[in-house]
């Protein structure tokens, strides 16, 4: 960022956000309450939250007095440098409307802040007023043509209605840092407190907890952790008595310490004494099965779903190691009438749509994932809004796949894959100059992958701009020389400026690399279809025929 710290607070308040991640981070952990023993740790990570809140604020109102002091006699340049830190530091607290306040003062004494109008048009993207923040993405561009968030962020908010110079300008920045010599990424700043794409699936927290978590999201810090001190206590690991009794509290820690037939004996018998209790059942399930014993496993977790239809994580657990055992049928139903039974359950509505997906179908699974969306995943939206855009553009529902992968893309920025997929649903839609400007980014956020060069190059030769396609497909190529599409294309582009002779080579090359792909999947159809074989043979009672 252009701003720096005018007052000892800065640090401080980075410190508090810190200390709130690391209690949200510990909350999340404790929550899935995989041991049963985690009442006391989400209790501890709310106070953790709630604390640093307070020194957050302290922090917050340290800078607020530091520049109250100074930014009346302050020339104007250094007035709003001064309000455009305050701002900032709303921002980063989730105060959106008072960081849009104060961008407005510090852009009214020195419109040229182009960082103060991108934060600005964060700000209003969070409080959800589109158009400002297209206007706001727009200023900043024109007060800094050189630099490549800036110049994105204006080319994606004011698609549609561009203009010619101001867009053709922006792209070429984006051309000149890819064909630059510097690797270093363009980063795009978020507002997210957590790295949503540090998970591989969409991790949601219990259904109780989803308000608190959508207020989260919102920025609203405070409500949110309020929310958690009402929910938490109807909470089955904060609630049931038996988890917290002597027994099943020293086995639950010797079984943790060293898990072995010994200590899962232990809690057999701890939990014999508090067989009256659902979460007994199903921490005693959730042993069982890291103990490798599918059969007890699933005993205990339906019985603690008889006997609590309203237990999440149960419900759950029990779905898990269904597929675990392959019977992905009866995952499925449980899925499914555990989506009806606690509809705010984004993990079982997650997971139904994976089960839709794998049984081929995708109407199903796209619903699925799309309710799943609606429930506020703690981190991984960027990957649930990437399934549904996969599943749209499979079924050729181009602008259904293009708001999914565009909503990506606000979620997750810096995401390479993010890009090149929206590219490659533009590209489906004959939207070219859209789809450079996405498969521009993917290359300058991951320059080391082949995709996105080929993307562009692939883009440049539909545009009859050849020889600009055949530099990217060069590129493509000497970093993935099995590229198939990569090498048809430049073939084609290289016929096109009348390089005959590398034209063929490129389209030799192509051609043996399909062959060698076909051949290989002929194989993989043999290998697949001799596997059936064997089993229809080894079912049949008869035995194979001779």
């Amino acid at each position: 960022m252009l701003f720096v710290a005018v007052c000892a607070g800065t640090s401080l308040q980075a410190q508090a956000k810190d200390q709130f991640v690391q209690g949200l981070s510990d909350f999340i952990n404790a929550v899935q309450g995989t041991h049963g023993d985690e009442g006391p740790a989400i209790a501890g990570a709310i106070k953790t939250m709630t604390d640093a809140l307070v020194q957050w604020d302290a922090a917050v109102g340290r800078v607020e007095a530091g520049l109250a002091s100074e930014i009346g006699a302050a020339p104007a340049a250094a007035a709003a440098r001064m309000r455009a830190t305050l701002g900032t530091a709303y921002l980063d607290r989730g105060r959106y409307e008072a960081a849009v306040a104060q961008f407005d003062m510090a852009l009214a004494r020195d419109p040229s802040l182009a960082e103060a109008h991108a934060l600005r048009g964060l700000a209003l993207e969070a409080l959800n007023r589109p158009r400002e923040a297209a206007d706001a993405y727009r200023k900043a561009w024109q007060q800094d043509h050189t630099t490549v968030p800036h110049a994105y962020r204006y080319l994606r908010s004011s698609r549609g209605q561009p203009d010619s110079a101001e867009t053709a300008a922006a792209v070429k920045v984006l051309v000149d840092a890819m064909n630059g010599a510097s690797r270093d990424r363009p980063a795009f700043a978020t507002l997210a407190l957590l790295d949503d794409t540090s998970v591989t699936d969409p991790l949601f927290a219990p259904a109780r907890y989803a308000d608190a978590f959508a207020l989260l999201r919102q920025g609203k810090y405070d409500d949110a952790v309020a929310q958690l001190h009402d929910a938490v206590a109807g909470d089955p690991l904060v609630s049931d008595p038996s988890l917290t009794s002597p027994e099943m509290t020293s086995a639950i820690a010797a079984l943790k310490q060293r898990a072995n037939p010994q200590t899962l004996a232990g809690l057999v018998d701890a939990a014999r004494r508090h067989s009256g209790s659902p979460e007994v059942h199903r921490v005693l399930g959730t042993a069982y099965a890291a103990a490798s014993q599918p059969d007890k496993a699933l005993e205990e977790l339906r019985a603690a779903v008889r006997m609590s239809p309203a237990n999440e994580r149960a419900r759950l657990a029990l779905a898990d190691m269904l597929i675990a055992q392959g019977d992905s049928t009866a995952a499925r139903v449980m899925l499914s009438e555990t989506a009806q039974a606690i509809p705010r359950s984004g993990q079982a509505h997650w997971k139904l749509g994976r089960l839709h997906q794998s049984f081929g179908d995708d109407a199903n699974a796209v619903r699925s994932f799309e309710v799943a969306a609606r429930l506020f995943p703690i981190a991984g939206a960027g990957r649930l809004q990437a399934s549904i855009g996969q599943l749209y553009h499979t079924q050729l529902d181009l602008a259904a796949a293009s708001a999914a992968y565009t909503q990506r893309i606000a979620l997750t920025p810096n995401d390479a894959a993010a890009h090149l997929d929206l590219a490659d649903v533009y590209r489906a839609d004959d939207m070219q100059d859209a789809a450079l400007v996405e498969s521009l980014v993917g290359v300058l956020r991951d320059p080391a992958q082949a995709r996105g060069y080929a993307t562009v190059g692939q883009i440049r030769a539909a545009t009859g701009r050849d020889e600009e396609a055949v530099i990217a497909l060069r590129k493509a190529v000497a970093l993935d020389p099995v590229h198939l599409e990569a090498h048809y294309a430049l073939s084609r582009a290289l016929a096109r400026l009348n390089r005959a002779d590398e034209a063929r080579e490129e389209l030799q090359i192509f051609e043996r690399l399909q062959a060698k792909a076909m051949a290989e999947e002929r194989q993989r159809f043999q290998d697949n279809q001799r596997k059936i074989q064997g089993t229809l043979e080894s079912a049949d009672p008869k035995g194979p025929k001779r």
